[in-house]
C-alpha cells in the first residue's frame, strides 16, 4: 500500500514517518531488550492510510529504500531528529520534500497508531517470523474497518485456492491444518491489494 502523494488542489499529502522497536522485555521486567525494528508511517488525511515493514537495520541506505517503495512522490516527509533520516533529502530518486519535525509536538497520529498496534501484538509474537504477519492484519483491519467479514469473502473468492498446500499435524486427541506459507502471503497480498 502506496501512501502520501499529493491532493486533488495539488497541495502536498503530509506523512509522519518514524520507527519503533517490537520487543520482548526480559522477565517481563525493565525496556524491551529483544525483538524487530518496525519502519511505518501514517498518512495525515482523513482516510490515515499506513505502512510499516519489519527493517533489518536503522541506517539510511535502509530507510531510504523502503520509503522511496511506500510512499509516493510529492509527499511531505515528517520525521523526528533521527540522524539515518538526515540524508534522505540528498539520496538520489527521492522525489518529496523532508522535514524534520519535534516528535513531541507533531507525531500524536504516529504515535497512537504504533500504541494501537502494540496493544494488539502480544510480547510472544514479536519476533522476526511473526512480526510481519501482525502487521499485515493491522493494515488490514485499518484499511477494511467496519468491512471486514465482507471484504474478506470478497476477496477469499478471488484467490486460487489451487495454489494452497494444506498439512496436518496431530496434537494429542486435535487434529490441526495449516495452510503453506507462501499460498497466505498470496492471499495477503489479494487482501490488502
Amino acid at each position: 500500500m502506496m501512501v502520501g502523494g499529493y491532493r486533488e488542489d495539488g497541495s502536498r499529502i503530509i506523512v509522519q514517518i518514524d520507527e519503533s522497536k517490537f520487543g520482548k522485555r526480559k522477565d517481563h521486567r525493565g525496556h524491551p531488550v529483544e525483538g524487530v525494528w518496525v519502519l511505518g508511517s501514517v498518512e495525515i488525511t482523513n482516510h490515515r492510510k499506513v505502512f510499516m515493514c519489519v527493517v533489518p537495520r536503522r541506517d539510511a541506505v535502509t530507510l531510504a529504500q523502503v520509503i522511496t517503495h511506500f510512499v509516493r512522490p510529492g509527499s511531505l516527509i515528517h520525521t523526528d531528529g533521527w540522524a539515518a533520516y538526515a540524508r534522505l533529502s540528498d539520496e538520489e530518486g527521492m522525489e518529496f520534500v523532508h522535514r524534520v519535525v519535534n516528535h513531541r509536538i507533531e507525531f500524536v497520529t504516529a504515535d497512537g497508531t504504533w500504541a494501537g498496534i502494540k496493544r494488539n501484538v502480544t510480547e510472544r509474537t514479536r519476533t522476526k517470523t511473526h512480526t510481519p504477519w501482525e502487521l499485515i492484519e493491522f493494515i488490514w483491519r485499518r484499511k477494511h474497518q467496519g468491512d471486514w467479514w465482507d471484504t474478506l469473502l470478497r476477496t477469499s473468492k478471488d484467490v486460487d485456492w489451487s495454489l494452497v498446500t494444506y498439512y496436518t499435524q496431530p496434537y494429542g486427541p486435535y487434529r490441526a491444518t495449516y495452510m503453506h506459507h507462501g499460498a497466505l502471503k498470496f492471499c495477503m497480498h489479494k487482501l490488502l491489494s
